[in-house]
């Protein structure tokens, strides 16, 4: 298992089942909603989705080191 923290939560990264952006005015993203394990409710942080993305995949590299 793999602790990732992303806004105050702590994500599991092996579980998550998908990322999607709250989009606000045109192509901005405010708010990112992340899917873990099977559920139908997000966790929602307010990192913009790049940032979200940016985050697990740094954790990625590190733990393929």
């Amino acid at each position: 298992m793999r602790l990732v923290k992303i806004d105050g939560i702590y994500i599991n990264v092996d579980r998550v089942d998908g990322l999607s952006g709250s989009y606000i005015h045109g192509n901005t993203t405010r708010d990112t909603n992340i899917f873990v394990g099977g559920s139908k409710q997000p966790f929602i942080v307010r990192k913009n989705i790049d940032e979200v993305v940016a985050i697990i995949e740094a954790d990625t590299a590190e733990s393929e080191e």
